[in-house]
């Protein structure tokens, strides 16, 4: 299911505040257990169209409320770089036996969302340095089975804030994108109780 687009007049924007999960409805086919979660929760993005560098803070969602962090973002004339450090990342463990890593996430304020890499926790911190060419975007981080997933899942662990001295203007934009729901990868993965015996 492909979502509507907000109009692109929005892009002239400064900051847009979107959306981030809080269940809204389920679709996809009963047959292969497959489903998507359209979900609507606010955060805000940033037009990084300009030169020179800013930051927004990184904070933890309900699911994991002690995450702390920050991203430099500097704008260049071919794409922007970013810099995450996060921490107090607990493992993805806690939310299932599929989920092995997490990911930092590009949403656009057209609800499109890109993959930016696998943030590796070490003692619960998190360093990823990355880079992209979209322009205006907001950051999230999720619970992933594997690195390369092309759909963030709707475990949202943490989300960009603005802070006063990030640049830019406000402006208010209401934004729904799918999310793959947690029960989808849970059903692929049974707890082992008991080892095999070997052959």
């Amino acid at each position: 299911m492909f979502l509507k687009k907000v109009s692109a007049a929005i892009l002239s924007l400064g900051f847009l505040t979107f959306a981030l999960p809080a269940l809204a409805q389920v679709t996809g086919d009963e047959n292969t257990g497959f489903h998507m979660r359209v979900v609507s929760r606010s955060t805000q993005a940033v037009d990084y169209h300009h030169k020179g560098s800013t930051r927004v803070d990184i904070q933890g969602s309900d699911l994991m409320p002690a995450i702390k962090g920050e991203a430099k973002i500097e704008g260049r004339p071919n794409g922007v770089k970013i810099v995450a450090h996060i921490d107090h990342l607990g493992s993805p463990h806690s939310f299932g036996l599929a989920y092995l890593t997490y990911v930092l996430w590009a949403i656009t304020p057209e609800g499109r969302a890109r993959n930016l890499g696998v943030l590796v926790e070490r003692d619960g911190k998190s360093t990823l340095e990355t880079s992209t060419d979209l322009q205006a975007f907001a950051l999230i981080v999720t619970a992933e089975p594997y690195f390369a997933v092309t759909q963030p899942s709707d475990l949202v662990v943490a989300q960009n804030v603005i802070r006063r001295d990030t640049k830019g203007g406000v402006e208010p934009v209401e934004v729904k994108y799918e999310l793959i729901s947690r029960e989808t990868y849970n059903a692929q993965v049974q707890p082992v109780n008991e080892l095999a015996p070997i052959q």
